[in-house]
């Protein structure tokens, strides 16, 4: 259902863009569309932003902000279009200012910020994971597909780097590196496996779906606080991005007392 404000009509089409953004951007899925209650939360969530963008938009042109000609829409796009693509960059640019309006936060707030959100600073215990597949082509293969994944170990506890027997010996060769690994991310068996091994150890063979693996821990990241001085330049953005926030949330509350807004039929 289309939009007005003070009088300027927001199309059912600007509503869908928004909605489809906001799918993309938090990855939505499907089956949680299926459900007509969390279908009406995001049609309402993008039929807010939709609002809070076109007052944005008033507002900067209140503050005779505009777009200069390169960063106008190209002048073939439709006229919606074209018109829906200039409202958002200019608001893109209004918000660009407003940041850069925002002031350092002072030592004192860094330092309080620091020491007000503790959990933040944590740094979970992590693994950097390599793997070396071996895959079961026919059936009743297991146990020699184990021998082998065996020998591949031995081959590399003489003194050969894992990295150069992976690319010779690993059945899926482009995928040796599985990067960092949190507790919870992967099957609580494996896991267990994973975090009892030291950093440059490497395991057993491990039985998998399709065959048997070998795993190295290449980094072990043991949980610890960052620092204040470790921690300080996230904490600064932080400050400024809340402050960013209420700025936004200040102009939109007060666009919204002064404007009408309606449901159109």
């Amino acid at each position: 259902m289309p939009i007005e404000i003070d009088g300027h009509l927001i199309s059912d089409a600007e509503i869908r863009f928004e909605t489809e953004q906001l799918i993309r951007d938090h990855r939505i899925a499907p089956s949680l569309l299926a459900n007509d209650r969390n279908k009406l939360r995001l049609q309402d969530l993008a039929k807010n932003n939709v609002i809070d963008t076109h007052l944005l938009f008033l507002e900067a042109r209140k503050q005779k902000l505009s777009l200069s000609p390169e960063e106008e829409p190209d002048a073939s796009m439709g006229e919606e279009d074209r018109a829906l693509v200039h409202k958002h960059r200019l608001v893109a640019k209004f918000m660009d200012r407003i940041r850069d309006d925002i002031r350092e936060p002072k030592d004192r707030h860094v330092k309080g910020y620091y020491k007000d959100h503790p959990e933040a600073f944590v740094l979970e215990d992590k693994i950097r994971v390599q793997q070396i597949v071996k895959t079961i082509q026919r059936k009743g293969d297991s146990a020699r597909i184990r021998e082998e994944t065996e020998k591949i170990r031995a081959t590399i506890l003489k003194g050969k780097t894992f990295d150069y027997i992976a690319r010779q010996k690993s059945d899926t060769p482009n995928s040796i590196d599985m990067g960092w690994v949190k507790r919870g991310e992967t099957q609580k068996e494996l896991e267990d496996i994973l975090f009892a091994l030291n950093e440059g150890e490497i395991s057993e063979p491990v039985p998998t779906q399709h065959g048997w693996t070998l795993y190295r821990i290449a980094e072990k990241q043991l949980p610890r606080t960052l620092s204040l001085e470790e921690a300080e330049a996230s904490i600064r953005k932080a400050i400024k991005e809340e402050a960013f926030s209420e700025r936004i949330l200040e102009i939109t509350k007060a666009r919204r007392k002064k404007a009408t807004i309606r449901e159109t039929a």
